[in-house]
């Protein structure tokens, strides 16, 4: 008798905080709201016969302060085990929403994928670099591709990390070992990281702006606007004054990934396939260092 198969599923449970409260009065609120999911969860997995492992159920807490109070969270009097590190559908979630282990892990995997590709290129002479490039589209850049969804969340230094490692991708495929990033970039007409991102960033924002599922970035986007705009209205009717502390806070701390996107669309729509079309710097390189003065 064959046994019937049975499929894990992963679930998330986001229990937010109000700004306004201090950090003390938040972990009251998020206990007593944790408390009631729980019991919501372990009636619907009794009525519906479906197993809980509580041993691989985590608790992570996002916070800014140096020695947190953690809520006690239970299931079926069980105490759920806090992280300070969780995978979720490949993401990398830390208490301190950084996305430094994220890049390094993605990164990470895309080094493993260029020693696979430097033991291929053996076989495959420099010449065929056609063969080369459709291999390294294929393999790497779609982990590359995994890293642009959040790209307007990191930092200077990370973008440049990425793009480092991308330039170390093409001089890879066309044999260009001793070439600096700007020189391989120039010499290989090869679009550029960020050439990648503007095209993914706008079919992604057209997706955002008009699917169902995506109501929860329109209704961020709406109250991005409200908050940063000029009218002040929506003070009163949220029982603020003018010189109140938090909102005027929450306006000049306010960020939205589709505002950097219009100012990185600003500049990049003008650059985009620049080292693809422009010749100009290919031959000031060319002359620099082929073509030997008289």
């Amino acid at each position: 008798m064959n046994r019937p198969r049975t499929r894990s599923t992963i679930e998330a449970i986001v229990i937010s905080g109000a700004l306004k409260k201090r950090f003390s009065h938040n972990i009251e609120e998020i206990e007593k709201r944790a408390k009631n999911v729980m019991e919501q969860l372990e009636k619907f997995a009794n009525d519906m016969l479906l197993p809980v492992n509580i041993s691989k159920t985590k608790a992570l807490l996002v916070h800014g302060v140096v020695s947190p109070m953690y809520p006690k969270i239970q299931y079926e009097g069980q105490r759920v085990e806090y992280v300070k590190i969780f995978k979720y559908f490949g993401v990398h979630i830390s208490t301190k929403l950084g996305w430094g282990i994220f890049i390094n892990e993605r990164i990470r995997k895309i080094r493993m994928i260029y020693k696979a590709l430097n033991i291929i290129f053996r076989t495959i002479p420099p010449h065929l670099f056609k063969l080369r490039r459709k291999i390294f589209l294929a393999y790497a850049l779609p982990h590359f591709c995994w890293l642009f969804c959040c790209w307007f969340f990191y930092t200077d230094t990370q973008k440049k990390q990425i793009e480092h490692v991308y330039h170390s991708g093409l001089r890879i495929v066309y044999a260009l070992k001793e070439w600096d990033d700007l020189s391989t970039i120039l010499l290989t007409r090869e679009k550029s990281l960020l050439d990648y991102v503007y095209s993914y960033w706008l079919r992604l924002k057209q997706h955002l702006l008009k699917a169902p599922e995506a109501l929860a970035f329109q209704q961020s986007w709406k109250a991005y606007e409200i908050v940063t705009s000029s009218d002040k209205s929506w003070y009163k009717s949220m029982g603020f004054r003018k010189n109140s502390i938090f909102p005027n806070r929450l306006s000049q701390r306010a960020k939205h990934s589709l505002a950097d996107l219009k100012l990185f669309e600003d500049v990049q729509k003008e650059q985009y396939q620049f080292f693809v079309k422009n010749t100009h710097y290919l031959n000031m390189l060319i002359y620099k260092f082929y073509i030997e003065p008289p």
